[in-house]
């Protein structure tokens, strides 16, 4: 049940996303540090969209330290035993 929610979640954000993009096609004027650039502002919005889902990503997964060190205290933890 909560993978075929995350998964309708994810469909219709990737949905919405489309659909704003779709209706900014609209040039803009992006500036970097010593430059400026005329874009479509859909493609600033994908940008920063994948952008943000990518460091999202990144950010979200522990660390093989931090598995290892999980992974490690779940052996070590006793299992309780039932005081009948």
């Amino acid at each position: 049940m909560n993978q075929k929610f995350r998964y309708y979640l994810s469909l219709l954000s990737v949905l919405l996303i489309a659909l704003l993009s779709i209706s900014n096609i609209q040039e803009v004027e992006v500036s970097f540090l010593i430059t400026k650039v005329q874009l479509p502002l859909i493609l600033v919005i994908l940008f920063s969209f994948i952008l943000g889902a990518l460091v999202t990503l990144l950010y979200s997964r522990p660390s093989k330290k931090t598995a290892k060190e999980m992974k490690k205290n779940r052996e070590e933890t006793p299992k309780l035993e039932d005081k009948k």
